[in-house]
């Protein structure tokens, strides 16, 4: 059983997570990949990594090259306004 809630309590992180960084995004359209975990301190880095990587890949958020190797993360023109 102890399973089962490890699963729905991830789920339920994920989801407030997910939350947290269309929060973030909305306000700001874009940032770099630090302040996005910054702004989720309550969240382990490696969360937040995870779940910018699986927006991405679902393509609710765009992982983008900056100059000189840094990475920014946005919304899709989509998004801006939903």
């Amino acid at each position: 059983m102890e399973g089962n809630y490890n699963r729905v309590q991830a789920s339920t992180q994920t989801s407030e997570l997910t939350h947290r960084v269309f929060t973030i995004m909305r306000r700001k359209l874009e940032c770099h990949i630090e302040e996005l975990v910054e702004e989720c301190a309550y969240y382990p880095w490696e969360q937040v990594l995870q779940e910018v990587i699986r927006l991405n890949r679902m393509g609710e958020l765009r992982v983008v090259y900056k100059a000189g190797g840094d990475y920014g993360i946005r919304l899709p023109r989509s998004n801006l306004f939903s």
